[in-house]
């Protein structure tokens, strides 16, 4: 009876649990309806909006080019009227001189003929038809203000909307690292309004694992295809940086990293670029560990000097004492007196030569008298 309680227990647990994940599921899916309710009216606006400016921009055209038409009509229309103004008077006063010279014709008398004959002379000479140009000033033609919007309407018939932004390229033959700056150019994006935002890290290989966003240093709001970064400290090896365009929509993808050398870094930094004190001839045995020492102290020596880093050990860290007796030669007993080598075995070559003195006893006997005993196992 318990057991079957204890197991209904947990399957109302289980269903209590599974119906609150399906409320907070339905929850975040009204939610997410309203807010695309919301972001739709949004950007609904923003289109309507752009149409609007759009409209208004080509009303605001559209009116300039009728006024441009409408004032070489006006110009046109005036040069026309006042060279028809000046015709009709040329031909008026044309039309009284033929008149009057018409008449004198019938003039009988010699001297009055004589006379009218001089007037109409000099009333000829004078006359504004023969001072009037028969060439029109103007003509009808317009034909430089033909229009064709056909690019234009095809430019139209292709509006979408806004796409998001490529990668940039780094040129790298214009990115260099000097004094406590970097420099870096990259490839513009073919769009206009476009802006970029420049990233940076300090890093000691090149092919470095993604980096969290709080890892990057920012510079936002570039309107240039290039930018200049001071007051660095070049405490690593590469400056790793990336670069990503930025329109009204989103934000486009990273360019691939580029990784610039810093000045007078020639490695990743480790602890044997910062010694505690200078390295001297102590710090390397002067005498190498070969076959003929105790398999335990040599796999205790390598040990030892892994752990140790191969960098010397400071003061107040001494060779624990079950080391120093490892790596000590094992005395030879009087009952057990070593044999004299024969002629087939091998000589030991260290035989020959001096025996050269131990780097950790010259230690031990280097220190005062006031240093701390070596430790004891």
């Amino acid at each position: 009876m318990d057991a079957q309680k204890e197991a209904l227990r947990r399957i109302i647990s289980t269903l209590t649990n599974k119906n609150q994940e399906l409320r907070d599921f339905l929850l975040t899916l009204e939610l997410s309806r309203a807010g695309l309710k919301e972001e739709s009216c949004r950007v609904m606006s923003e289109l309507e909006a752009e149409l609007e400016q759009l409209s208004s921009a080509l009303e605001e055209r559209g009116a300039e080019l009728r006024a441009a038409i409408l004032q070489s009509q006006q110009r046109k229309e005036a040069e026309l009227q006042a060279a028809q103004t000046d015709g009709d008077a040329a031909l008026a006063s044309g039309e009284e001189l033929l008149s009057f010279a018409d008449s004198a014709l019938d003039i009988s008398d010699e001297e009055k003929f004589l006379q009218a004959a001089k007037l109409i002379k000099d009333r000829v000479t004078m006359a504004p038809a023969f001072r009037l140009s028969l060439r029109p000033l103007s003509s009808e033609n317009m034909s430089r203000f033909s229009v064709d919007f056909s690019p234009e309407r095809a430019g139209l018939q292709n509006l979408s909307f806004l796409p998001v932004p490529e990668a940039p390229l780094f040129d790298a033959s214009r990115c260099f690292a000097k004094d406590n700056s970097i420099f870096v150019q990259w490839g513009a994006v073919g769009q206009s309004g476009a802006s970029y935002e420049l990233q940076y890290r300090k890093c000691d290989r090149e092919a470095t694992p993604p980096a969290a966003e709080a890892c990057w240093e920012k510079i936002q709001g570039i309107r240039d295809d290039h930018s200049a970064v001071s007051g660095l400290r070049f405490d690593s090896r590469f400056v790793a940086l990336r670069v990503r365009a930025r329109n009204k929509a989103a934000a486009g993808d990273f360019s691939e990293p580029l990784f610039l050398p810093t000045p007078g870094s020639n490695g990743p930094i480790t602890a044997r670029d910062t010694p505690t004190r200078p390295i001297t001839a102590r710090d390397t045995p002067t005498r190498p560990i070969t076959a003929r020492d105790k398999p335990t102290a040599l796999a205790l020596a390598l040990a030892y000097s892994v752990w140790c880093g191969g960098v010397a050990v400071e003061t107040g860290l001494q060779v624990p004492s079950f080391m120093e007796r490892l790596l000590q030669p094992t005395p030879l007993s009087a009952s057990s007196p070593d044999p004299d080598p024969g002629p087939d075995q091998d000589q030991d070559p260290d035989q020959d030569q001096e025996q050269e003195p131990d780097p950790d006893q010259e230690q031990d006997s280097d220190q005062s008298p006031g240093s701390d005993p070596p430790l004891s196992s």
